[in-house]
Protein backbone atom coordinates (compact mmCIF):
# COMPACT_ATOMS: atom_id res chain seq x y z
CA UNK A 1 0.00 0.00 0.00
CA UNK A 2 2.83 2.33 1.02
CA UNK A 3 4.85 1.27 -1.61
CA UNK A 4 2.09 1.97 -4.34
CA UNK A 5 1.26 5.46 -2.74
CA UNK A 6 5.11 6.44 -3.00
CA UNK A 7 5.01 5.38 -6.70
CA UNK A 8 2.15 7.27 -7.51
CA UNK A 9 3.27 10.64 -5.67
CA UNK A 10 6.87 9.92 -7.52
CA UNK A 11 4.90 10.04 -11.66
CA UNK A 12 2.64 12.80 -10.19
CA UNK A 13 5.34 15.67 -10.81
CA UNK A 14 5.89 14.52 -14.48
CA UNK A 15 2.14 14.30 -15.76
CA UNK A 16 2.18 17.61 -13.96
CA UNK A 17 4.70 19.04 -16.00
CA UNK A 18 3.96 17.28 -19.12
CA UNK A 19 0.22 18.84 -19.01
CA UNK A 20 1.97 22.26 -18.11
CA UNK A 21 4.29 21.74 -21.54
CA UNK A 22 0.92 20.65 -22.88
CA UNK A 23 -1.07 24.09 -22.29
CA UNK A 24 1.97 26.06 -23.39
CA UNK A 25 1.87 24.38 -26.70
CA UNK A 26 -2.21 24.91 -27.38
CA UNK A 27 -1.76 28.55 -26.20
CA UNK A 28 1.28 29.23 -28.54
CA UNK A 29 -1.03 27.52 -31.43
CA UNK A 30 -3.78 29.56 -30.35
CA UNK A 31 -1.63 32.91 -30.11
CA UNK A 32 0.72 33.58 -33.20
CA UNK A 33 3.88 35.74 -32.86
CA UNK A 34 3.12 39.14 -32.74
CA UNK A 35 3.76 41.60 -35.77
CA UNK A 36 6.83 43.80 -34.74
CA UNK A 37 6.47 47.12 -32.73
CA UNK A 38 5.60 50.18 -34.91
CA UNK A 39 9.55 51.38 -34.11
CA UNK A 40 10.15 48.16 -36.08
CA UNK A 41 8.07 48.87 -38.67
CA UNK A 42 9.37 49.71 -42.35
CA UNK A 43 8.76 53.54 -43.30
CA UNK A 44 5.46 54.43 -45.91
CA UNK A 45 5.84 56.79 -48.14
CA UNK A 46 3.91 58.87 -45.93
CA UNK A 47 6.29 58.15 -42.74
CA UNK A 48 9.34 59.14 -44.67
CA UNK A 49 8.30 62.41 -46.05
CA UNK A 50 7.89 63.38 -42.39
CA UNK A 51 10.92 61.76 -41.20
CA UNK A 52 13.47 62.47 -44.03
CA UNK A 53 13.71 65.78 -44.87
CA UNK A 54 15.43 64.81 -48.30
CA UNK A 55 12.58 62.64 -49.21
CA UNK A 56 10.31 65.73 -48.73
CA UNK A 57 11.97 68.18 -50.52
CA UNK A 58 12.17 65.76 -53.29
CA UNK A 59 8.49 65.30 -53.46
CA UNK A 60 8.12 69.33 -53.34
CA UNK A 61 10.51 69.57 -56.77
CA UNK A 62 8.24 67.41 -58.33
CA UNK A 63 4.97 68.40 -57.27
CA UNK A 64 5.63 72.49 -57.30
CA UNK A 65 4.72 75.18 -54.11
CA UNK A 66 1.32 74.12 -54.21
CA UNK A 67 2.18 70.78 -52.53
CA UNK A 68 4.29 72.99 -49.75
CA UNK A 69 2.19 75.88 -49.34
CA UNK A 70 -1.30 73.20 -49.16
CA UNK A 71 0.57 71.07 -46.50
CA UNK A 72 2.42 73.48 -44.28
CA UNK A 73 -0.10 76.78 -44.32
CA UNK A 74 -3.45 77.86 -43.47
CA UNK A 75 -6.20 78.69 -45.29
CA UNK A 76 -7.63 81.52 -44.32
CA UNK A 77 -10.46 84.36 -45.29
CA UNK A 78 -9.39 87.00 -47.61
CA UNK A 79 -12.92 88.69 -48.12
CA UNK A 80 -16.28 88.06 -46.28
CA UNK A 81 -18.91 90.34 -46.63
CA UNK A 82 -22.16 88.19 -45.89
CA UNK A 83 -24.14 88.80 -43.80
CA UNK A 84 -28.32 87.39 -42.38
CA UNK A 85 -30.10 90.23 -43.12
CA UNK A 86 -32.48 90.72 -45.99
CA UNK A 87 -30.68 90.37 -49.50
CA UNK A 88 -31.91 92.82 -53.03
CA UNK A 89 -30.38 91.92 -56.51
CA UNK A 90 -28.14 94.33 -58.79
CA UNK A 91 -25.06 95.42 -56.22
CA UNK A 92 -24.92 99.53 -57.13
CA UNK A 93 -21.19 99.22 -56.03
CA UNK A 94 -18.13 96.96 -56.95
CA UNK A 95 -17.46 94.29 -54.77
CA UNK A 96 -13.16 95.14 -53.51
CA UNK A 97 -10.62 94.04 -52.01
CA UNK A 98 -7.35 94.03 -51.22
CA UNK A 99 -4.26 91.84 -50.99
CA UNK A 100 -1.20 93.03 -49.13
CA UNK A 101 0.88 89.36 -50.22
CA UNK A 102 0.82 87.13 -53.15
CA UNK A 103 -1.59 84.62 -52.54
CA UNK A 104 -3.07 80.88 -53.56
CA UNK A 105 -7.23 81.66 -53.85
CA UNK A 106 -8.63 78.16 -52.88
CA UNK A 107 -12.17 79.36 -52.43
CA UNK A 108 -14.14 82.15 -54.10
CA UNK A 109 -18.30 82.06 -53.79
CA UNK A 110 -20.72 84.71 -54.88
CA UNK A 111 -24.42 84.86 -53.13
CA UNK A 112 -27.60 84.67 -56.16
CA UNK A 113 -30.00 84.13 -53.17
CA UNK A 114 -32.57 86.40 -56.48
CA UNK A 115 -35.88 86.56 -54.60
CA UNK A 116 -35.75 82.73 -53.25
CA UNK A 117 -35.07 81.61 -56.79
CA UNK A 118 -31.25 81.07 -57.34
CA UNK A 119 -29.56 81.28 -60.39
CA UNK A 120 -28.08 78.96 -62.56
CA UNK A 121 -24.77 79.17 -62.33
CA UNK A 122 -22.55 80.95 -64.96
CA UNK A 123 -18.91 82.38 -64.34
CA UNK A 124 -16.98 84.62 -61.92
CA UNK A 125 -13.42 86.21 -62.26
CA UNK A 126 -10.86 88.90 -60.65
CA UNK A 127 -9.69 91.73 -62.06
CA UNK A 128 -6.30 93.09 -60.52
CA UNK A 129 -6.25 96.93 -60.60
CA UNK A 130 -3.47 96.80 -63.46
CA UNK A 131 -6.23 94.74 -65.38
CA UNK A 132 -4.58 91.42 -65.26
CA UNK A 133 -7.68 89.38 -65.01
CA UNK A 134 -7.82 86.15 -63.23
CA UNK A 135 -10.60 83.55 -64.75
CA UNK A 136 -13.25 83.54 -65.54
CA UNK A 137 -14.38 80.37 -64.23
CA UNK A 138 -17.23 77.91 -64.26
CA UNK A 139 -19.17 77.93 -61.04
CA UNK A 140 -20.45 74.89 -59.32
CA UNK A 141 -23.55 75.24 -56.76
CA UNK A 142 -25.08 74.77 -53.79
CA UNK A 143 -28.38 75.15 -52.28
CA UNK A 144 -29.14 77.89 -50.27
CA UNK A 145 -31.09 78.63 -46.85
CA UNK A 146 -34.92 77.22 -47.09
CA UNK A 147 -33.22 74.91 -49.83
CA UNK A 148 -32.94 77.64 -52.66
CA UNK A 149 -31.30 75.83 -55.63
CA UNK A 150 -28.02 77.48 -57.13
CA UNK A 151 -27.50 80.01 -54.36
CA UNK A 152 -24.42 79.64 -54.14
CA UNK A 153 -21.71 80.25 -56.79
CA UNK A 154 -18.70 78.53 -56.17
CA UNK A 155 -15.28 78.02 -57.69
CA UNK A 156 -11.73 76.62 -56.46
CA UNK A 157 -9.40 78.33 -58.90
CA UNK A 158 -6.05 77.07 -57.00
CA UNK A 159 -4.37 79.91 -58.75
CA UNK A 160 -1.86 82.48 -57.35
CA UNK A 161 -2.76 86.25 -57.20
CA UNK A 162 0.05 89.10 -56.80
CA UNK A 163 -0.45 91.88 -54.10
CA UNK A 164 -3.10 94.52 -55.40
CA UNK A 165 -6.90 95.79 -55.71
CA UNK A 166 -9.14 93.26 -56.85
CA UNK A 167 -12.67 93.68 -58.44
CA UNK A 168 -15.02 90.59 -58.34
CA UNK A 169 -16.92 89.52 -61.48
CA UNK A 170 -19.66 87.82 -62.13
CA UNK A 171 -21.60 86.72 -65.30
CA UNK A 172 -24.93 87.28 -63.68
CA UNK A 173 -24.91 90.99 -61.71
CA UNK A 174 -28.75 91.00 -61.76
CA UNK A 175 -28.93 88.25 -59.87
CA UNK A 176 -26.31 89.28 -57.55
CA UNK A 177 -27.23 89.58 -53.44
CA UNK A 178 -26.29 92.77 -51.71
CA UNK A 179 -27.69 94.91 -49.33
CA UNK A 180 -27.36 98.11 -46.99
CA UNK A 181 -24.67 95.94 -44.77
CA UNK A 182 -22.61 94.70 -47.54
CA UNK A 183 -22.57 98.62 -48.72
CA UNK A 184 -24.37 97.49 -51.51
CA UNK A 185 -21.82 95.10 -52.70
CA UNK A 186 -22.69 91.48 -54.36
CA UNK A 187 -21.94 89.42 -51.43
CA UNK A 188 -19.08 87.14 -51.63
CA UNK A 189 -16.61 84.77 -49.45
CA UNK A 190 -12.84 84.60 -50.85
CA UNK A 191 -10.39 82.38 -48.70
CA UNK A 192 -6.88 81.33 -49.61
CA UNK A 193 -3.25 80.53 -48.58
CA UNK A 194 -0.63 83.43 -47.92
CA UNK A 195 2.36 82.51 -49.80
CA UNK A 196 5.73 82.93 -47.76
CA UNK A 197 7.19 86.23 -48.34
CA UNK A 198 10.88 85.15 -49.25
CA UNK A 199 9.51 82.64 -51.89
CA UNK A 200 10.21 83.89 -55.18
CA UNK A 201 11.37 86.95 -53.84
CA UNK A 202 14.19 89.04 -56.08
CA UNK A 203 16.76 90.99 -54.49
CA UNK A 204 16.23 95.24 -54.94
CA UNK A 205 18.09 94.89 -58.39
CA UNK A 206 15.36 92.42 -59.85
CA UNK A 207 17.39 90.51 -61.33
CA UNK A 208 19.12 87.66 -58.93
CA UNK A 209 16.75 85.23 -56.81
CA UNK A 210 16.58 85.53 -53.03
CA UNK A 211 19.67 83.47 -51.33
CA UNK A 212 18.12 80.27 -49.19
CA UNK A 213 21.03 79.20 -48.43
CA UNK A 214 20.48 80.82 -44.46
CA UNK A 215 17.31 78.69 -43.91
CA UNK A 216 16.74 75.44 -43.50
CA UNK A 217 13.91 72.47 -43.39
CA UNK A 218 10.40 73.92 -44.38
CA UNK A 219 11.28 77.52 -44.73
CA UNK A 220 14.37 76.46 -47.02
CA UNK A 221 11.81 74.62 -49.23
CA UNK A 222 9.29 77.37 -49.63
CA UNK A 223 12.16 80.02 -50.06
CA UNK A 224 13.14 77.74 -52.94
CA UNK A 225 9.68 77.25 -54.61
CA UNK A 226 8.41 80.46 -55.82
CA UNK A 227 4.53 80.91 -56.31
CA UNK A 228 5.09 80.34 -60.23
CA UNK A 229 6.87 77.42 -60.11
CA UNK A 230 10.65 78.48 -60.99
CA UNK A 231 12.40 75.13 -60.51
CA UNK A 232 15.51 76.62 -62.63
CA UNK A 233 17.66 77.35 -59.29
Amino acid sequence: MNSQYALNLGWRPFFIGFFIALQGVTLASAHPTLPPRNDELPLTSSLAEEFHPNALNHEARNLGPTYVIAQYQQETTLFDNNNIYGVRNSPSNPTQFYLSNATRLTYFMNYHWNRGRGQTPGTMWLTHQDGTTYGPWQATTQSGQGGVPNAYWIVRPNVTLKAGNYTLGDSHPSSWANNQQSEFRGMSVLKGVAINPTAGQQNGSGNSPVDCSHLQGIERILCEHDPHGDHSR
